[in-house]
């Protein structure tokens, strides 16, 4: 078994989803088991909220112990400043 690593450092060019050119996006990291009929999630991770930010640096490392090989690694950017959240990019 061994460690995953991953190092958030930044996103570019995120859509303006509320109209005033910002937008206060995080990143939500998760790891899935490669399985066709048994997607068992293996754990999430958040990364922090950048406020106004269209091109956010967030330097972040996220790490999952005990892993075995073939797994997906599923990314997704949201925005808090939206009233219901939606990805952003």
């Amino acid at each position: 078994m061994g460690v995953l690593t991953v190092v958030l450092k930044q996103l570019k060019d995120l859509r303006d989803k509320d109209g005033f050119g910002k937008s206060d996006p995080y990143v939500i990291l998760e790891l899935q088991e490669d399985k066709a009929f048994l997607n068992k999630g293996l754990g999430k991770h958040q990364s922090s909220t950048k406020q106004g930010e269209l091109n956010p640096v967030y330097n972040e490392t996220f790490k999952w112990e005990g892993i075995k090989e073939n797994k997906n690694l599923r990314l997704k950017v949201k925005g808090k400043s939206e009233q219901a959240e939606k990805v952003t990019g």
